[in-house]
């Protein structure tokens, strides 16, 4: 694609006579209609080249995440996605070819991701991660109640108090219906 503008370029199809590249242009990049950029495929692909690039460039403000929460996310987002095309299938009055290929690719996707997120062991890192924060809570507690004088000695009220509600903080909310 073009560097003054990566949404605009010369068709990539050069005549097999000349060896000269065609001149056409291309939005998204690519091959020009004449040399199969009107296929379906080549033109779904075109689009998401465009739509990534314009998602890119919004300048929308973005988080930073550590890759372990990027790659949750992903997989998660995957997951989505899989269970929304399962159900329009499910609704659906007739199976559109296109839906089911897209549900067997995404489908893959997630078995991937999901594969690479027990790889990588996240949920053990993140486990350790929520008892180090916590570590560090119970030691900003411990030391803040010291110099105001309490007894934070184990066993004693004050020391079953604070770790009875560091507990309570640490466990999943309830879910209500």
């Amino acid at each position: 694609m073009s560097r003054s503008n990566p949404l605009s370029s010369r068709c990539t199809a050069t005549s097999k006579a000349t060896k000269l590249q065609c001149t056409q242009w291309v939005v998204g990049g690519g091959v020009c209609f004449h040399h199969g950029g009107a296929a379906p495929q080549v033109a779904a692909s075109r689009e998401a080249r465009v739509a990534v690039w314009e998602a890119a460039n919004r300048g929308d403000p973005i988080e930073v995440r550590d890759p372990g929460e990027a790659l949750l996310a992903a997989a998660t987002t995957a997951d989505g996605l899989v269970q929304r095309l399962q159900h329009e299938l499910a609704e659906a009055e007739r199976l559109a070819p296109a839906t089911l290929m897209a549900l067997g690719e995404w489908l893959d996707r997630v078995g991937r991701l999901s594969k690479t997120v027990l790889d990588a062991r996240i949920d053990e890192r993140r486990t350790r991660v929520s008892e180090a924060q916590g570590q560090r809570i119970f030691t900003v507690l411990r030391d803040v109640l010291v110099e105001l004088g309490h007894d934070v000695t184990p066993g004693s009220p004050t020391a079953q108090v604070v770790v009875r509600h560091l507990r309570a903080m640490a466990e999943p909310p309830a879910v209500t219906s």
